[in-house]
């Protein structure tokens, strides 16, 4: 007796969610990775004293840890959408890579900016 096949939309191509939940784990571990260096990069505002600009490191610190976020639940959203609609998907979280690859440099550059003795 065969098994019988499924028409939706999601069977269509079953390795499409794979990827993107592959990723998906990949984007989340990167993440907490790069706001520990993140914060590691940060304690050297601790040894700068008055001639540091505390401003721009809270700022950049923050608005690292906010974009983080916002990219990983942006990708998580598209990849539960992409899915649901047999779409790939692999590309939301590739896309959340990049950016949270190019919002940790521009966060580095700023910390050391502000930390420039």
């Amino acid at each position: 007796m065969r098994a019988r096949q499924t028409t939706g939309k999601l069977r269509k191509n079953p390795n499409a969610l794979a990827k993107g939940i592959g990723l998906l784990i990949v984007q989340g571990i990167l993440s907490l990775c790069l706001n520990f260096w993140i914060l590691l990069t940060s304690l050297k505002i601790a040894g700068c004293g008055d001639f540091c600009d505390y401003a721009l490191a809270g700022g950049a610190l923050e608005a690292h840890r906010w974009i983080h976020i916002g990219a990983f639940t942006a990708a998580v959203l598209a990849v539960i959408v992409l899915s649901l609609l047999g779409k790939e998907s692999w590309w939301a979280p590739a896309f959340g890579i990049a950016v949270i690859l190019l919002t940790t440099v521009a966060a580095t550059i700023a910390i050391d900016v502000a930390t420039a003795v």
